[in-house]
């Protein structure tokens, strides 16, 4: 048996056979000892995947993955936010469907205890954490419109009135007024490109202009400039776009930008210090298919409308994660089945490898844990979750 540190709280085994026992972790953060958890996912031999329990923590300054605490509930398809009292909500994953239930990890105690239900099950929504400290979670019910608020205080979660679309794998931002922008997803064998802004005054959401494209597992970044960078998805009959839009909050409409340089979906996008945008991994063709998944990435410099390619990745990843850390950096790890992470760094342009994952996983998700955010986080493109991280 292999012994992470300190007294053993239960395990789990590895695709090689070794037990890994979880470890509480010291009582309280060192200043500085600030982290990225890794949570749930799918992992277990290719065709074999199966619901993970277990958590990871990656150490930005020993650049080191550690086993944390054991999720209540087996999940994928996950959502992870960060609190503003710094811990993690967890919330609509799937074991072998749809779950109602969701967690709180402790950053200090280093383990999950239960918190209120949601009303509705839901799977491959999005989680957006509000200015008031709450968290919008939308889509991806039963019924694909349901939506609910997570209250921090009262432990619950209270129904909003229903989205003006049915949806899933959509995805979400929060945008400067406090709104929160939904756009496209799934709805049964279509693929919307409708969009519309949840208004926590009224508690209910309004449409907006239409996307010109209908587009699902796209991606959906807040911008500097106030605008919200939309990119690729799957399209009609499967097809992998490469189009990218604007919405614009003040006329309420979407507008085309430069085109990335190859298609994708299931991919993710980090917004950088520079006020740039990285685009990185993705699958690049029909689903069906299951192959051509991408190392490559490219930049959006919202000053040009245009992508350009940059150094590209070590390994292949869609369903991955992607964490802006406050060095510039960004951590991209796992998916695809891989327990590997690397470091984007934007001065070099280049991907180097970091340390890697005790467990392979993909469909999981990331969120910065032992600071309170000083900016919003939650925007969580279904690819992945990219949020800040101080180092």
């Amino acid at each position: 048996m292999l012994q992470i540190c300190g007294v053993a709280a239960g395990g789990d085994q590895t695709p090689d056979g070794l037990v890994l026992t979880y470890a509480t972790p010291t009582a309280s953060l060192a200043p500085g000892a600030y982290q990225v958890l890794i949570a749930g996912g799918s992992g277990g031999p290719k065709g074999q995947e199966q619901a993970l329990s277990s958590a990871e923590v990656y150490n930005v300054k020993t650049g080191k993955f550690t086993l944390a605490g054991k999720l209540l509930d087996a999940q994928f398809d996950n959502t992870a936010t960060t609190l503003l009292d710094g811990e993690v909500l967890l919330a609509c994953g799937v074991q072998t469907g749809a779950v109602r239930v969701a967690e709180l990890y402790n950053p200090v105690t280093g383990r999950f205890t239960r918190t209120g239900d949601l009303d509705v099950g839901c799977n491959n929504a999005t989680a957006t954490l509000l200015q008031d400290g709450g968290v919008l979670v939308a889509g991806g019910g039963s019924d694909g419109s349901s939506a609910e608020v997570y209250d921090p205080a009262a432990g619950t979660f209270v129904p909003t009135y229903p989205m003006t679309s049915r949806r899933t794998y959509q995805a979400a931002s929060l945008l400067a007024d406090g709104t929160v922008l939904l756009t496209g997803g799934a709805n049964g064998l279509t693929y919307t490109n409708s969009a519309e802004l949840y208004e926590p005054d009224s508690n209910s959401f309004k449409r907006v202009g239409d996307m010109h494209a209908g587009r699902y597992a796209h991606t959906s970044t807040l911008l500097p400039n106030g605008k919200v960078l939309i990119t690729g998805g799957f399209g009609q009959d499967g097809a992998v776009l490469s189009s990218a839009e604007l919405y614009d909050p003040e006329t309420g409409k979407f507008s085309f930008t430069g085109n990335m340089n190859r298609g994708r979906a299931l991919h993710t996008a980090t917004l950088l210090a520079s006020g740039k945008v990285l685009i990185a991994g993705g699958q690049t063709n029909n689903p069906n298919k299951n192959e051509g998944i991408a190392t490559s990435a490219e930049l959006y410099d919202p000053q040009t409308g245009e992508f350009t390619l940059t150094g590209s990745m070590n390994a292949p990843r869609y369903v991955h994660t992607a964490t802006l850390l406050s060095s510039g950096k960004v951590l991209v790890a796992g998916g695809n089945g891989l327990s590997s992470a690397e470091l984007y760094d934007p001065q070099t342009g280049t991907f180097r490898w970091t340390g890697s994952m005790a467990f392979t996983r993909q469909q999981d998700a990331a969120a910065p844990v032992g600071v309170s955010p000083s900016r919003p986080f939650g925007e969580r493109p279904f690819g992945g979750f990219s949020s800040v991280v101080p180092q």
